[in-house]
């Protein structure tokens, strides 16, 4: 049987604390499951959000958890889309085009449409031709709104916290900030990666090399000159120096000299790139090839005396995703 709009309203109604408290348990997935018999759940759960966010009293927690579930009906289409069905194309542009509507309607304010865009980038659905305009407006008046919290040490302090919450986990807390870069403008995200690397948190100064993978060639190259300027100043540590060799042939052609240089200076600094881990394969278990053409790849290790658990997507014969704890 399909669900029903007032069955999402009542399991987003249930999940809500669950959300807010970061737990996603039993109402959570219930809600999450009730998704996948709605047809159109991305375009509803987008009114949804904008409609509560537009009360003079708005819930929001309730919109918190719109936004969550709106976040996972995205995912859902985004495979659809994958999958070959002219429909979730259809559903795709109704949602660019109702977010850009909203944007101009002046009604909504820009930090919700910013919020919304960036779940709907994060499921790695195509902006278009208009939202990324759009979300670069509404940062510019976020921004805005906020210029007196420009203080450094408030900076450095958002970005210590940020480390704290996931646990001293650079590969989380690089997918956490690229996730929610998703629209800003190239140079902002530069800027993001710079931040973190000379923020004096050794998670955070991790997590900059991430950015030497970013699509635009200006962050890739702004990355690869500030880890070599950290290298000049001996911030670069052994692990930073292995995972920079590693990635190197990874980057385009435009972005390795700026890569080579750095690697070149943290040598010469007399850095040693750290040791691979002894690892051994316990074992490999593949998916069949699904609709969109992916293959799913799961890898169970021994690390010492610890299970280690990581996670490969292959999409046309490349990587379009990697997931995994301790992952390199």
């Amino acid at each position: 049987m399909k669900a029903t709009k007032a069955a999402i309203i009542r399991q987003a109604q249930l999940a809500k604390k669950e959300i807010a408290s970061g737990r996603l348990s039993t109402h959570a997935k219930q809600a999450v499951d009730t998704l996948a018999d709605y047809s159109n759940a991305a375009v509803e759960l987008l009114e949804l959000a904008l409609d509560e966010a537009a009360k003079e009293q708005p819930d929001q927690a309730l919109v918190d958890s719109f936004i969550f579930l709106f976040g996972q009906a995205s995912e859902a289409l985004r495979l659809d889309i994958e999958a070959g069905y002219k429909t979730a194309l259809d559903i795709a542009e109704m949602v660019r085009k109702r977010l850009v509507t909203a944007s101009q309607s002046g009604t909504v304010d820009p930090s919700m449409i910013w919020t919304l865009a960036q779940s709907f980038g994060a499921a790695k659905l195509d902006l278009g031709e208009e939202l990324p305009a759009v979300v670069e407006h509404v940062i510019e008046q976020v921004g805005a709104a906020n210029a007196g919290d420009n203080d450094p040490a408030a900076m450095l302090g958002f970005v210590a916290d940020l480390v704290k919450q996931v646990d001293g986990d650079a590969f989380a807390l690089f997918s956490c900030l690229n996730e929610t870069s998703v629209g800003v403008p190239d140079e902002s995200r530069a800027a993001m990666g710079m931040a973190l690397l000379f923020s004096g948190e050794a998670a955070a100064a991790e997590a900059s090399i991430g950015w030497l993978l970013d699509p635009a060639t200006v962050v890739r190259r702004a990355a690869a000159n500030a880890l070599g300027d950290a290298a000049r100043k001996g911030k670069v540590t052994p692990t930073m120096l292995r995972r920079m060799i590693t990635m190197r042939n990874w980057l385009p052609e435009d972005s390795r000299p700026a890569l080579d240089a750095a690697i070149a200076t943290a040598r010469r600094k007399g850095v040693p790139p750290a040791q691979w881990d002894d690892v051994e394969v316990r074992q490999l278990i593949t998916t069949g090839i699904d609709g969109s053409g992916a293959i799913g790849v799961l890898a169970h290790c021994r690390n010492k005396r610890k299970n280690v658990f990581g996670s490969l997507v292959l999409n046309t014969a490349s990587v379009c995703a990697m997931r995994g704890h301790r992952r390199e």
